[in-house]
C-alpha cells in the first residue's frame, strides 16, 4: 500500500487498511502531508488522542497549501472512517457530495 510505505517511521502510526484504526485519529493524513511538505504540519506535536484537531490540521494544510476544497467536515471524517467501504469511496471520489453516500455509524 503506497500510503503505508510513505509513512514508515512515523510514531503512533500503523496503517493496515482504509479503516478507523488506521485513519480515524488523523495522524495518517498529517504524516502524508508532513512527508512531502514538513513545514505544513508539526507532526511531533500531534496527539493521537485528539483526532478532531489532527484532522483539522490536515484539512487546513490541504486546503491552504494544496488548493483542495473541503467537501467534508472533520466530525464527518471520523464517522466515515468507521466504515472502510464508505471511507475508500470518499477518498477515491473527493468531489462526491456526502449526501449521495448513505452511512450509519454506531459508536
Amino acid at each position: 500500500m503506497w500510503i503505508k510505505n510513505q509513512t514508515i517511521g512515523y510514531k503512533n502510526l500503523d496503517i493496515k487498511n482504509f479503516d478507523k484504526a488506521s485513519f480515524g485519529n488523523g495522524l495518517a493524513l498529517c504524516a502524508l502531508i508532513h512527508k512531502f511538505r514538513p513545514g505544513l504540519v508539526d507532526y511531533d506535536k500531534l496527539n493521537p488522542a485528539n483526532a478532531l484537531d489532527n484532522i483539522k490540521a490536515a484539512m487546513n494544510a490541504a486546503e491552504k497549501y494544496f488548493g483542495l476544497e473541503r467537501y467534508i467536515k472533520e466530525e464527518d471524517f471520523i464517522k466515515i472512517c468507521a466504515d472502510d467501504k464508505v471511507f475508500f469511496l470518499a477518498l477515491s471520489q473527493p468531489t462526491l457530495p456526502l449526501s449521495v453516500v448513505d452511512f450509519e455509524v454506531d459508536f
